[in-house]
C-alpha cells in the first residue's frame, strides 16, 4: 500500500515537473521566436557606457563622477563579457554596426534574465501552494504584458526584478533552514555560516543591479524575528541568530563595495548618495499623469497605485486580492517556509513602493521604477488560482473554473498580439486599453516605435530630403540610410526647404510642426505612437 502511494506521488511529481518545464520552455522559445530585432530604447547609449565609466574609476582616470556611477554594474558587466566573446567569432563593418550588434546582444541577454524570473516565480508558487501548481506562476507572469514587453530591452529594471525575486525565494529557504536548526549554533566551518555568507552575496549582487534592493539583507532577519516571536521563542533563542544576521550584512556590504568602484573612497557616504539618487533624482522633467503634465518631484501619492490599476490585467488584479485574502485566512495553517515566503513577498510588494510614496520620491516612466513588484503580484495571483481550484470538489466545478480562467486569459493574449512588439505599453480593458491612454498617460516613453518609423521612412522617403529627429535620436542615427541627412531637433533651424520630422509621443513632441501633414504613424490598437511628418 505504501509503495503504491509512493509510486502515485512520484508520478504526480513527474507530471507537475513536465508541466512546469513545458510552460517555462515554451516561454523561452516564444521569446526568442518573436524577438524584435530593431527595437532601440532611449537609454541604450547610457547603459552601454556604465562599464566604461567604472573602468575609468578603477584606473583613476576619472576625477569626477556622473549619475552613471550609481547604475548597477552586475548586469552590464555580464553583458559586456558576452559581447567580448561575440567579438572573438564575428566582426562588424562600421562603428554604428558595432553599436547595433552590442545592443541586440544585450537585449537577448536581457530576455534570458527575464526568462529566469518566470522560473523563480514558479518556485515561489511551489513553496507556498505546492509543486503541482508551480507552472501557474510562470503562466500568470506571462499574462502581465508590461513585464513581458520590458523583458526584451529594459536593462535597468528587468535584472532588478529577477535578482529581487530570487532574493525573496532564497531568503525563504534560508529562514526555513534557520528554523530547522535545534542544536547550539556558532560561526565557523558549518552550513549555517556558509548559507548566511552565500545569501549576503546574493543580496549584494541584487544591490549591484540597483542599490536600493540592498534592503533584502534587512528583510530576511526581520521576517525571521517575526516568525520566532510568533512561535513564542525567547529573546535568547532569537539573539543567537544575530551572529548570522551580522555575517549576512557584512558579506552583503563587501559584495556591494567590490562591485561599485565609485564607493571605494567613501563607502557609507556613497551608499547614502546612491540610495537617495533613486528616490530623489534631480530629474527636471514633467510626467503626463491623468491628462496633466506634473513635475516628477511633485506627483500625487496615488501615482503608483493608479498605474498598477490601469496596466495590470483586471483578472490578475482580482486574483491578487483574492490571494491576499486567502493567504491571511490560511496563515496559521502554513509551515514556517510558507509563512516566510509570503511575508518576504509582501515586503517585495509593499516595502520600497510604500517608502517611495511616503518619501515623495521622484517618479517617472510609468511603473518602470517598481517593475520588481510584478513578479510578486503574479506569484500571489497564481497561488489564488491554486487555492481556489483545491477548494472545488466536483469535477464539473473545476472544469467551469478552468474554462473561466481561459476565457479571462484570451483577451490578454489578443491584446499582446495586437501590441507586439510594444507590449510594455499595455493598458487593461477596464481602463479602455491603449486608446484611452493617449494624451492622458505615457505610452511609448522609451521611443521603441521610432525604429519602426525609420524603417518605413527608408522605404518610402523622397530622395535628398533631410530628417529632423526628436530625442532619442539613436534609432535615426543607426537605422537611416547613409544618404539621408540627419539633424537633431535642438540643432535645427527651419528654412524654406522640405524636411521630414520624426518624433515619439512624449511631452507633445509629436505635435510640433502642426502645419505639416503626418505621412506615417506607428499605431497599435488604433492609437498613434511615433510619427513621421513631411514639411514642404
Amino acid at each position: 500500500m505504501i509503495a503504491k502511494n509512493n509510486s502515485g506521488y512520484g508520478i504526480k511529481l513527474r507530471s507537475a515537473g513536465i508541466r512546469l518545464i513545458t510552460i517555462w520552455g515554451l516561454i523561452g522559445i516564444l521569446g526568442f521566436a518573436v524577438f524584435p530585432h530593431n527595437m532601440i530604447s532611449w537609454d541604450e547609449e547610457a547603459t552601454l557606457k556604465v562599464l566604461e565609466v567604472n573602468r575609468d574609476i578603477v584606473a583613476g582616470r576619472k576625477d569626477y563622477y556622473t549619475h552613471l556611477e550609481y547604475y548597477g554594474t552586475l548586469f552590464h558587466v555580464a553583458a559586456e563579457v558576452l559581447d567580448e566573446g561575440r567579438k572573438i567569432v564575428t566582426t562588424t563593418t562600421t562603428d554604428e554596426d558595432e553599436l547595433l550588434v552590442r545592443m541586440r546582444l544585450k537585449h537577448r541577454f536581457n530576455f534570458v534574465v527575464s526568462w529566469i524570473t518566470y522560473g523563480v516565480v514558479a518556485a515561489l508558487v511551489a513553496m507556498v501552494a505546492g509543486f503541482e501548481f508551480a507552472w501557474l506562476g510562470s503562466l500568470v507572469l506571462l499574462l502581465i504584458p508590461r513585464f513581458w514587453g520590458h523583458g526584451f530591452f529594459n536593462s535597468k529594471d528587468i535584472p532588478l526584478a529577477m535578482t529581487f525575486t530570487l532574493g525573496t525565494l532564497l531568503g525563504a529557504y534560508l529562514i526555513r533552514y534557520f528554523h530547522r536548526q535545534q542544536r547550539s549554533l556558532s560561526l565557523g566551518l558549518n552550513k549555517t555560516t556558509a548559507y548566511s555568507i552565500l545569501y549576503g552575496i546574493v543580496a549584494g549582487c541584487s544591490a549591484a543591479v540597483r542599490i536600493d534592493s540592498s534592503v533584502l539583507i534587512l528583510f530576511v532577519p526581520l521576517v525571521d524575528i517575526v516568525l520566532r516571536l510568533q512561535k513564542g521563542d525567547r529573546l535568547r533563542q532569537i539573539l543567537r541568530f544575530g551572529q548570522f544576521y551580522a555575517v549576512m550584512l557584512v558579506t552583503c556590504c563587501l559584495t556591494i563595495l567590490a562591485l561599485y568602484p565609485a564607493s571605494w573612497s567613501n563607502p557609507l557616504g556613497w551608499y547614502l548618495r546612491a540610495f537617495n539618487f533613486y528616490y530623489k533624482e534631480d530629474w527636471p522633467h514633467t510626467v503626463l499623469f491623468n491628462g496633466s503634465f506634473i513635475p516628477a518631484k511633485t506627483l500625487p501619492w496615488q501615482y503608483l497605485p493608479t498605474w498598477i490599476g490601469i496596466t495590470v490585467p483586471v483578472a490578475i488584479i482580482l486574483l491578487f486580492f483574492v490571494g491576499l485574502i486567502l493567504a491571511v485566512s490560511k496563515y496559521r495553517q502554513f509551515s514556517i517556509a510558507q509563512r516566510a515566503c509570503l511575508l518576504l513577498i509582501g515586503l517585495q510588494l509593499f516595502g520600497l513602493p510604500t517608502f517611495a510614496i511616503l518619501y515623495r520620491a521622484t517618479l517617472f516612466d510609468a511603473l518602470r521604477q517598481v517593475l520588481y513588484i510584478l513578479p510578486a503580484i503574479a506569484a500571489i495571483a497564481a497561488m489564488a488560482i491554486a487555492w481556489l481550484y483545491q477548494m472545488l470538489r466536483p469535477k464539473i466545478a473545476k472544469l467551469v473554473f478552468v474554462g473561466g480562467l481561459i476565457a479571462l486569459a484570451l483577451p490578454i493574449g489578443i491584446d499582446m498580439v495586437q501590441l507586439h512588439p510594444y507590449e510594455y505599453i499595455y493598458f487593461n480593458r477596464a481602463f479602455g486599453s491603449l486608446p484611452a491612454a493617449v494624451n492622458k498617460f505615457e505610452t511609448d516613453y522609451w521611443g521603441l516605435s521610432m525604429s519602426e518609423a525609420v524603417t518605413w521612412l527608408n522605404k518610402n522617403r523622397e530622395s535628398a530630403i533631410p530628417l529632423v529627429s526628436s530625442e532619442p535620436s539613436l534609432s535615426a542615427r543607426l537605422l537611416v540610410e547613409p544618404d539621408l541627412s540627419l539633424i537633431l531637433y535642438d540643432e535645427f533651424e527651419p528654412k524654406n526647404k522640405p524636411f521630414y520630422y520624426l518624433a515619439l509621443p512624449r511631452w507633445q513632441w509629436e505635435q510640433r510642426f502642426a502645419q505639416c501633414p503626418t505621412v506615417y504613424s506607428v499605431t497599435r490598437q488604433q492609437a498613434p505612437l511615433s510619427v513621421v511628418k513631411q514639411c514642404r
